[in-house]
């Protein structure tokens, strides 16, 4: 008989195991299709491949550093990271199509690609892992904790000052 954590796990690691073949499939024809057209668009497909693959990894370890933590910081962090993650691909798109001479055009297009593509990805991992959170106890606790709060007159504060 398996438990909860089990069933759990091995739910997650078929899913993972599908997304990771997804995105291997599309890599995969992406670069076969780059091979056939020439060693220009082929060092475009690897360069876009880079920039995609370091800022949806520098993306999610921020997030993973902080999806555990308050709900307002998940929350908070996951918008912060898209635009992290928007100003790294930006830069690094830059960075490629001025100081190296490559085939602007198909890099473009492999960098568009492949930054859809992982960002689906992240979105996918990020919604899935949010929504398994306990979202009602956790605001419970939060609103036991201020709403009990103590003064020295022992009488319940409400958050606004009396001066009777």
């Amino acid at each position: 008989m398996k438990t909860v954590w089990e069933q759990t796990v091995k739910d997650w690691l078929w899913r993972l195991l599908a997304v990771f073949f997804i995105l291997s499939l599309v890599f995969a024809l992406c670069y076969r299709y780059s091979e056939q057209a020439g060693l220009h668009v082929r060092q475009a497909c690897i360069a876009a491949v880079g920039i995609g693959g370091i800022s949806a990894l520098i993306s999610l370890c921020l997030v993973w550093r902080f999806l555990y933590k308050d709900k307002l910081w998940a929350i908070l962090w996951v918008f912060l990271t898209g635009i992290i993650r928007l100003l790294l691909a930006f830069v690094g798109v830059v960075i490629i199509a001025v100081f190296t001479d490559i085939h602007r055009g198909w890099f473009f297009g492999f960098a568009g690609l492949f930054y859809v593509v992982f960002l689906l990805f992240e979105t996918w991992l990020l919604v899935s892992l949010l929504s398994q959170r306990d979202w009602a106890s956790e605001a419970a606790k939060e609103q036991e904790s201020s709403e009990y709060d103590i003064g020295n007159t022992g009488q319940f504060q409400t958050g606004r000052r009396s001066y009777d």
